[in-house]
């Protein structure tokens, strides 16, 4: 089994897990693994919160794509969570690896009976899906009214992009970065590459203005 450790600052609900399995010669990678949420005991993956079993291996539609596996009916998670496989062989599965990105002891494997820390150079290329929050506020009022905007990359380090599809419509955009507090951290016009190196680690709230109106939202994971 591989898990990877994530975290959520508020109560939220696991909508979907997105893996970036790699091409491979005639299909030589299609094979069946399941597919498994753990909450954390410890330090290392607990009770399994959520699993789908004999789930097929695909493609993304472009290079180095995600593809999306969807929780039917999502998963509450709150504070640390994992989300990774089980393999149903022995065979490996193919897994995309981003050697830019340190794992920083969040990446294990368990094999003979232990959970154990990788020792690569990298993060695995899995992203948890997060959706509506499980307790609602007055900031998510505010979401219902706006569109929904798509981060790259999300969880992000130093760096976000909003996904140029997501803006078709001209006008003078903004954007603004605010704390779980409310409180408004960065406020620059909206630009190809967003720096977030000033960021502490943790949950934030992204708003694109239009014009001076709120145009589209999205949510935050900065990591270090």
């Amino acid at each position: 089994m591989v898990a990877y450790r994530f975290r959520s600052f508020i109560e939220d609900t696991l909508r979907a897990i997105s893996i970036c399995f790699n091409d491979s010669y005639m299909n030589s990678n299609q094979r069946l693994f399941d597919l498994m949420v753990w909450d954390d005991i410890n330090g290392l993956p607990g009770n399994v919160l959520f699993t789908r079993e004999e789930v097929l291996v695909e493609q993304g539609d472009a290079i180095n794509g995600f593809y999306t596996y969807f929780l039917p009916s999502g998963v509450m998670v709150n504070n640390i969570f994992y989300i990774g496989w089980k393999q149903r062989s022995e065979t490996f599965l193919n897994v995309g690896f981003d050697i830019n990105t340190p794992h920083r002891g969040n990446q294990l494997f368990w094999i003979n009976g232990s959970w154990n820390i990788s020792q690569k150079a990298g993060s695995l290329m899995i992203r948890p899906v997060v959706g509506e929050p499980v307790a609602t506020s007055v900031i998510d009022i505010l979401y219902k009214t706006s569109n929904q905007i798509h981060l790259l990359p999300n969880p992000a380090r130093d760096f976000i992009m909003i996904d140029p599809n997501d803006i078709p419509d001209p006008g003078m955009y903004f954007i603004s970065i605010f704390d779980l507090r409310g409180l408004e951290l960065i406020k620059i016009p909206l630009a190809e590459r967003i720096d977030i190196s000033s960021l502490h680690d943790g949950f934030y709230i992204i708003f694109v203005y239009r014009n001076g109106r709120p145009y589209g939202y999205s949510r935050l994971i900065k990591t270090k």
